[in-house]
């Protein structure tokens, strides 16, 4: 063996000890994820910026207050966007007890479109017109859901929840991004989860360790993991 090989030799073996990848070992990681990276996922890691959108107010008196909240109105934007309207009308809708007052299915039903503007509204149009919009008719919060549910299949896709899971479980920690900043961005994915399909689920506080944590955080990283892994706990 010749001095120059014996020389890249120990210069790869010095790379691995360092938590280095050595240069097919990348090239397999990339490899690796080029299926989740093609695949329509609603939420990766690095977050777009959002073009200004429109904001639609409520008002509701409570023991003779006024009470207001908006939500932004969604109109063609990107799936992260929409999953955001989805919580926040999920939200919405608990504070305020809606599914409690008369007629409540005629009140969500209207309010919920009139967060959605473009084709999104004109999709939940066709997805609802079976419904009657008189106010005996017979929407209930099981109806409610099902609708929802076929819109967010006909934005997302059918497979959003699964390609979703694949690309927590295969990326690896983005090079930007520190340990605090991933796993905060991580909780915030997964928390969004079980909006993407019916009887669909987060990820356990230990599945996200050993599913998604561990694979894929950089081994000159695992010290500052361990520092801020009580940080999945809050």
């Amino acid at each position: 063996m010749n001095q120059h090989q014996n020389q890249r030799r120990h210069r790869n073996n010095r790379n691995h000890r360092n938590g280095r990848a050595k240069p097919n070992e990348q090239r397999n990681q990339r490899n690796g994820n080029k299926d989740s990276n093609d695949k329509k996922v609603p939420m990766r890691y690095q977050t777009r910026n959002s073009k200004d959108t429109r904001s639609v107010e409520f008002k509701y008196t409570i023991d003779g207050t006024v009470e207001k909240t908006s939500m932004s109105v969604y109109e063609d934007g990107n799936d992260e966007e929409f999953l955001k309207l989805l919580k926040e009308f999920q939200n919405y809708v608990i504070t305020y007890d809606i599914w409690e007052e008369e007629h409540a299915a005629r009140t969500i039903y209207r309010n919920f479109r009139r967060c959605l503007a473009g084709a999104a509204r004109d999709l939940w149009d066709q997805i609802i017109n079976n419904l009657a919009e008189e106010e005996d008719q017979d929407g209930n919060e099981e109806t409610f859901t099902e609708h929802v549910q076929e819109l967010t299949s006909a934005i997302l896709g059918e497979d959003a929840l699964r390609n979703q899971k694949d690309y927590l479980k295969n990326t690896p920690k983005p090079e930007k991004m520190s340990v605090k900043q991933w796993v905060n961005r991580m909780k915030n994915i997964n928390s969004y989860l079980p909006l993407m399909q019916v009887g669909g689920r987060s990820f356990t506080e230990e599945e996200l360790v050993s599913e998604v944590i561990s694979k894929n955080i950089p081994s000159v990283w695992i010290k500052d993991f361990r520092m801020f892994k009580l940080h999945l706990k809050t």
